[in-house]
């Protein structure tokens, strides 16, 4: 759905405006990180379970696990062809993912979400 701050916008013919290309891959990946895998009643496997590790601590492996976790998430859509430098940092109940999915066209989308529990 297109937005301008904040607000849906509509297209000369009264329809709602709807992102596409890359800046609607880039929406759809966010959406995917940003949501708890059986959040969606219908779609139980959609999301990425990176927020699982919230409260464990940092530390090397429970990173490389994040990592993963982003990884298979990211790759989950058809439209990436592979991730590049996925990063995590977690604390008690703040998380921060970065990185960059490729699309099969060779364009990167830069990945970075992040914040409180």
């Amino acid at each position: 759905i297109g937005l301008s701050q904040g607000w849906l916008t509509a297209e000369a013919t009264g329809d709602l405006a709807v992102t596409t290309g890359l800046a609607n891959l880039d929406q759809a990946l966010s959406h995917r990180l940003e949501t708890d895998p059986g959040e969606l009643l219908y779609h139980p496997d959609y999301g990425c379970r990176v927020r699982d590790l919230l409260g464990h601590g940092m530390n090397p492996a429970l990173g490389q696990l994040g990592a993963a976790f982003v990884d298979q998430a990211l790759r989950a859509d058809p439209r990436v062809a592979r991730t590049e430098a996925a990063r995590i940092t977690f604390g008690a109940e703040t998380l921060r993912v970065s990185g960059a999915a490729v699309a099969g066209d060779g364009k990167q989308i830069p990945i970075s979400i992040g914040g409180g529990n």
